[in-house]
Formats: C-alpha cells, structure tokens, sequence
C-alpha cells in the first residue's frame, strides 16, 4: 500500500458509487446558486452589487450562483449570506 497517497471518498469508491456522489456533490452546487440567486432577485439585487459588497470580482459570484465554482471559502459563503439575508444553514439545506 503506497501511503504517500491520501485518502479519497470519491476516488476510492465502486464506479457506480463514485457517479452518485459526483452528481450529488454537482446537484446540490447547483441548488445552492439557485437559492442564491432567488434571494438576490427578491431583494431587486445585481450579481456585480453582492459581488461588491462581499469584497469579490462578478466573475466570481457569478460562477457561484451558476454552480460552476466549486468550494467558496467560508468567509465567502458567509458574506454573501448576510448581503442576501439568509442564514448560511438554510443555504446549504436540501
């Protein structure tokens, strides 16, 4: 066993397993930029005004809410919470 290598819950799982959790991971990115993009609408918001105001480029936020960027820090994801008004919990929900 080469232990230089580190652990992947993705990697090492069947194929089959390893599709799920992919399409899982990919669906809820795309659930989360949908909510994000709901409330943005509901408060008559641009992508450049929450972009601005969370201190990141429109690229950026844009590629959020499009679910094409993958693992927004924290402090990111909690600013552009508080921009939108929503809690972060109910970002992330089902």
């Amino acid at each position: 066993m080469d232990h230089c290598k580190k652990h992947n819950p993705i990697r090492d799982r069947p194929d089959s397993t390893r599709v799920k959790v992919y399409n899982y991971y990919m669906n809820s990115q795309e659930r989360v930029g949908k909510k994000l993009k709901k409330a943005r609408k509901e408060l008559g918001l641009r992508q450049s005004d929450v972009a601005e105001k969370v201190g990141i480029s429109s690229n950026y936020y844009s590629m959020i809410e499009t679910g094409k960027r993958e693992n927004p820090g924290s402090q990111v994801m909690t600013g552009i919470a508080k921009v939108l008004k929503l809690k972060l919990s109910d970002v992330f929900s089902s």
